[in-house]
């Protein structure tokens, strides 16, 4: 199986991101991670969409034939909004095993998937059509992601505060099925 953080370490992890944030902290904390697999590449922004809010966009790309680049060009963009960010968190913080958001894009045809690997980690996969772009997020990778699903949803909802946000993915996690197939029209 796979091991869960211990109620210990989800404290800590609460407690770095709950109170008095450091004035330097903006100006040190990055705002996009990437991850290198061995064909693919994702990287994990927090972005502003096109109503102000901010987002968590995903970016997906496959390495370049003919050298040891990825091939941004092509990627495959999604931009997440706060109840899938939600709910992405809930998984990287081991209260949900997997979440997927399908309908993305002006056609509808893209999808992301995030869930817990056997072997401990994650696994993403970011799809257009038929085009898919998957990703192991090893578990100390993973720890950005979140920070950056952290950083969203408190830019997005300040009042709330670090400590109801991973509440609020605990309860999400427990209530109601983890797929999200509901229409998000746009332009990600």
């Amino acid at each position: 199986g796979r091991a869960v953080p211990s109620p210990q370490v989800r404290a800590a992890f609460i407690r770095a991101f709950a109170h008095g944030r450091s004035p330097l902290l903006p100006q040190i904390e990055r705002k996009v991670h990437r991850i290198y697999a061995s064909t693919t590449a994702v990287t994990f922004e927090c972005a502003t969409a096109k109503d102000d809010t901010h987002c968590l966009q995903v970016e997906a790309a496959a390495r370049a034939d003919r050298n040891q680049t990825f091939d941004w060009t092509n990627k495959i963009i999604v931009q997440l909004r706060d109840t899938e960010v939600l709910q992405a968190l809930a998984v990287l913080q081991a209260y949900a095993s997997i979440v997927e958001f399908a309908h993305h894009g002006t056609t509808l045809d893209k999808r992301v998937t995030l869930k817990a690997a056997p072997q401990g980690g994650y696994l993403i996969s970011v799809r257009k059509a038929e085009t898919a772009r998957v990703v192991p997020i090893p578990a100390f990778e993973a720890f950005k992601v979140a920070s950056l699903a952290l950083r969203v949803l408190d830019l997005n909802s300040p009042h709330l505060g670090t400590d109801r946000i991973i509440e609020m993915c605990r309860l999400a996690a427990g209530h109601g099925s983890q797929k999200n197939q509901g229409t998000h029209a746009g332009t990600d």
